[in-house]
């Protein structure tokens, strides 16, 4: 019984709460900017290749401190040196797939 209420309850807010929100956009005119997809598709590019540039950046540098203090041990030594190189393996395609991109956007201009 208990239970109903709450599910019953929890729809009442939400339904008010969409209602409530419905009315203020009309009241206070928000207008959200018009963006296309491809504008959002490039929006969501870009963000992506900044966080895989840090990325692959902090890796890169956790890596070789892993590397300096690897104390002559060669399991760490080629751990680290494994680590920075498929670090730099996807920096690359990372750039790459960016130069694509904009080959293939140029090209269909």
């Amino acid at each position: 019984m208990k239970s109903n209420f709450l599910k019953i309850f929890s729809f009442a807010l939400l339904f008010l709460s969409v209602a409530f929100l419905i009315k203020a956009e009309e009241k206070l005119q928000i207008y959200l900017p018009q963006i296309s997809i491809v504008e959002m598709i490039e929006n969501a590019n870009h963000f992506l290749f900044i966080v895989a540039v840090l990325l692959s950046t902090v890796i890169i540098l956790i890596a070789g401190f892993s590397f300096l203090t690897s104390s002559g041990n060669p399991k760490k030594r080629d751990k680290a040196k494994k680590i920075i190189i498929f670090a730099l393996i996807g920096l690359f395609f990372v750039l790459f797939s960016r130069g694509l991109v904009a080959l293939i956007k140029e090209f269909f201009k």
